[in-house]
């Protein structure tokens, strides 16, 4: 598993990749990016009353070019790569990367 933690906007959020599985994770709210259903994150980012803020959808805008890089991902660690360059292309810094091994 990995867990990433990035910092926009003075909010902190995390992604975790585990098993070619990403998700996204702000305070309580956990929003499914990989595989990718968009209309559940405005879902829930609506029913959140602005405890998640309304940027933190772009995040999760994936188009058909970036759905193809991620089914062409090898390995978690390949997953990983792609969702700190997205970030950082919305302007995310990261704040802390963790590596736990499958034991």
């Amino acid at each position: 598993m990995i867990i990433m933690m990035f910092k926009k906007e003075g909010a902190y959020f995390s992604f975790t990749i585990n098993n070619k599985s990403i998700n996204g994770v702000m305070g309580k709210y956990n929003l499914p990016y990989l595989p990718s259903n968009l209309p559940e994150v405005n879902k829930v980012i609506l029913g959140s009353r602005n405890k998640i803020p309304s940027w933190f959808v772009n995040l999760f805008k994936i188009t058909n070019a970036d759905q193809k890089e991620f089914d062409e991902a090898k390995d978690d660690n390949a997953l990983k790569e792609i969702v700190l360059r997205d970030a950082k292309k919305e302007g995310c810094k990261l704040v802390d990367l963790k590596i736990m091994d499958k034991k």
